[in-house]
């Protein structure tokens, strides 16, 4: 069966319009956001519970951000090749997803594209690089390749006009600079997931390099203003930068909108000293952030309610603790341990030890079941057993030692991958 949102690709519309009158919401929308590994890890323990649960077969559209992205990527190719859905459920999920997931957490694709970019002379050489390491994992993959079902979306932010930049299956472009239709042939799943996770500073803008005379306007024709030479220079970051959530694309469409928020929330710091206006910036997005999420709640709230110009869902986020949603949970980690600890491992894109993996993989599995089966019942096809865990993946003091330093950044020395793994023994 076809996508229904596949014609159109993305349903993004000028954010002063909101929600079009005349389209009835329809659909299931998955978003995955953006934090690097740590939340490509978190989601995909989420997708497997969703899975399980017989929901993940019934998204739509899958809106990926940074992290969300590279899973995004991986499960895209695995769709493509042939990968369905069973009675509801993808088959040998945990063996074909997670254990051909986690190699690709396990390399540092940072450091490398990072310092390509001394090559001044070379304008996008950083995230060019960052696409050749995702090459490993699209297979040189289009996004005309990409499957129908779900629609893949992967969000950049344009630095030129300040909004969200989206790559689909039948087109890559924004509201102001208009869209390309078909995606340049340089375009493939792999440079638009490096154009999502290019996150600033480390990695300076991809360069589209897409003339002015390809765009269009959402109805086809040619854009009637004086933006051309903007549109010639325009320049992509990390889709966080405008909408970590992944929301832009699918709130005015979707009937259904949930979502899997793998972003750090800020943590307490002095304002002193040299980082002082880092923190200024810090603050704004992180009140951004909240705004956004405030507003979604708000809107799920509302619908629960039958308001109009609303959607159901539900959010788990990675400083969530599953008590939060049911106080009688008798399963995943404390508010304590996930906001300090889980939510605190570095955003970055060098190599996740076993133990990382696991306990951000078994979060989000916890998180994403319960937010369900608390606010979208409704959804579930079915409801098996939760998976069982090493018995030292449940022992909140041996997860906060193991994670004692997963805060902290490498930037020049990569970490290994291959030890720490007395949680999942």
């Amino acid at each position: 069966m076809s996508n229904p949102f596949e014609a159109t690709c993305d349903m993004e519309r000028d954010p002063s319009t909101g929600p079009r009158s005349d389209t009835p919401r329809r659909g299931v929308a998955l978003c995955l956001s953006g934090g690097g590994y740590r939340a490509a890890l978190f989601h995909l323990g989420a997708l497997s519970r969703l899975n399980e649960l017989g929901v993940l077969s019934k998204v739509d559209t899958l809106s990926c951000v940074s992290g969300g992205s590279i899973l995004g990527a991986y499960l895209a190719r695995l769709i493509a090749d042939g990968y369905a859905p069973v009675n509801g459920v993808y088959p040998d999920w945990w063996a074909k997803v997670v254990e051909g997931f986690l190699p690709v957490v396990k390399h540092n694709i940072r450091t490398g594209p990072v310092l390509s970019q001394a090559k001044f002379w070379k304008k996008g050489a950083g995230p060019e690089a960052l696409a050749d390491h995702y090459e490993s994992i699209t297979k040189g993959m289009k996004l005309s390749e990409l499957p129908e079902r779900p629609n893949l979306i992967f969000c950049a932010t344009n630095l030129v006009f300040g909004n969200s930049w989206v790559s689909c299956r039948r087109r890559v472009g924004d509201y102001i600079s208009g869209y390309v239709s078909p995606p340049p042939a340089g375009w493939t799943v792999a440079k638009a997931v490096a154009a999502s996770s290019c996150f600033p500073p480390a990695f300076l803008p991809l360069p589209t390099g897409i003339p002015a005379a390809a765009y269009r306007k959402y109805d086809g024709t040619p854009p009637d203003d004086d933006l051309n030479s903007w549109r010639e220079s325009i320049g992509l970051s990390d889709g966080g930068v405008y909408d970590n959530l992944g929301l832009e694309p699918v709130w005015k469409s979707h009937g259904m909108v949930l979502v899997s928020d793998g972003g750090a929330p800020m943590q307490p710091k002095a304002p002193w000293g040299p980082a002082t206006l880092l923190r200024y910036s810090s603050v704004l997005t992180n009140q951004i952030g909240a705004v956004r999420k405030r507003w979604l709640i708000d809107i799920y709230e509302r619908n629960n309610q039958e308001q109009p110009d609303t959607f159901g869902g539900t959010y788990w986020g990675v400083e969530s603790a599953t008590r939060r949603y049911n106080a009688n949970a008798n399963y995943g980690y404390s508010k304590k341990l996930s906001k300090f600890t889980i939510a605190s491992v570095r955003t970055d894109l060098d190599p996740f030890t076993p133990n990382e993996c696991w306990v951000l993989l078994k979060h989000g599995y916890e998180l994403a079941d319960i937010a369900v089966r608390t606010h979208e019942p409704r959804i579930m096809a079915k409801d098996p057993p939760r998976r069982t865990w090493s018995p030292a993946l449940l022992d909140e003091a041996k997860v906060s030692e193991a994670l004692r330093d997963s805060g902290k950044r490498r930037y020049l020395f990569s970490r290994s991958s291959s030890g720490n793994d007395n949680l999942v023994k």
